[in-house]
């Protein structure tokens, strides 16, 4: 009888102790860390609020990459680019007042022509700047090449500090006090020329010039001797020395003559209406006979004093080349 009590006992303890493991999870974990896959964790879908959150987040720490503006392979545009920028380099430093930074920008060729150094030329766009002379609003309206070593850059900008007072519009500042104050817009050709690869401002316009070797005429005891063509980007300039060897005061330039008349081959152009008052017994070194415009080609021939009423040679007649 006991026997039979006891076995049922064990019955009983074991029916309890396998329906205790069957309730308790943690023994098949255990059991997987022996050696069994784990099982997979599920996470919650996420909501349409959450991805464009996570989106923005991602986006604001994306890097934007920077817009690099390369110069360009045509060499035509690339010529004009760094033309403007010296031609608006030149601008800003006179405007800005930087008289000696301006100087720098000038070409060797243009001090040359005019024989002055770069002293020279700081000092006169100093004296510019203390008459209160000032440039703003510039505007590049073309670029046109001229030849190999010269481009013009077509420019408008304003001016202030006083009222016209030359014959023409020029860049070249001129040493003087100043006058009513003004706004004027200006137009000029500006001349660049390569030196040493790069693009400097010719100063006062100009873009060349020519050494004439022409024999010296004497008609009436006046003698003159042609010395040099200066072309401008606005004009061309005849210089001359004229020498008065007699004893009377001469006058050229009057009503009844043509003081100066160029040919371009078959072509005229007459020269600036202006007068030469000769002293007696004196030179004039520095005597000048000016034609307007822009031209591609230097005169080959000039006439100097003809008659308008009269079917007469003119006093004096040239050859250029």
């Amino acid at each position: 009888m006991k026997k039979k009590l006891t076995v049922l006992i064990l019955l009983i303890l074991a029916a309890i102790l396998m329906t205790a493991c069957q309730a308790i999870p943690g023994r098949a974990a255990s059991a997987n860390a022996s050696g069994a896959a784990a099982p997979a964790v599920l996470e919650p879908s996420p909501t349409p609020q959450a991805t464009a959150v996570k989106a923005a987040a991602v986006e604001s720490t994306a890097v934007e990459p920077k817009t690099q503006i390369l110069p360009t392979d045509d060499p035509a545009e690339r010529v004009e680019q760094d033309v403007t920028q010296a031609a608006e380099a030149y601008f800003n430093a006179v405007s800005a007042g930087n008289s000696e930074s301006a100087a720098d920008i000038l070409s060797s060729y243009s001090l040359m022509v005019f024989q002055l150094t770069r002293g020279d030329a700081a000092e006169a766009l100093q004296a510019q700047k203390i008459a209160g002379v000032r440039w703003a609003d510039l505007q590049i309206l073309e670029v046109q090449p001229f030849d190999d070593q010269t481009v013009l850059v077509h420019v408008s900008y304003s001016e202030t500090g006083r009222a016209a007072e030359t014959t023409h519009a020029s860049a070249t500042p001129t040493p003087a006090p100043a006058q009513t104050e003004a706004v004027e817009t200006i137009e000029a050709l500006w001349p660049m020329r390569l030196e040493r690869g790069e693009w400097r401002y010719n100063w006062n316009n100009v873009i060349d010039f020519r050494t004439l070797d022409a024999d010296a005429q004497t008609m009436s005891g006046i003698t003159i001797l042609p010395t040099q063509l200066t072309r401008y980007s606005d004009r061309i300039e005849l210089s001359m020395l004229i020498q008065n060897r007699t004893n009377e005061v001469v006058v050229f330039g009057q009503a009844n003559e043509i003081l100066g008349t160029f040919y371009f081959g078959d072509e005229t152009v007459i020269a600036e209406k202006t007068q030469w008052i000769l002293n007696p017994l004196r030179a004039v070194p520095f005597a000048t006979l000016e034609i307007k415009g822009l031209f591609t080609d230097l005169p080959d021939k000039v006439e100097i004093r003809k008659w308008i009423n009269y079917n007469v040679e003119p006093w004096y007649s040239f050859q250029m080349q």
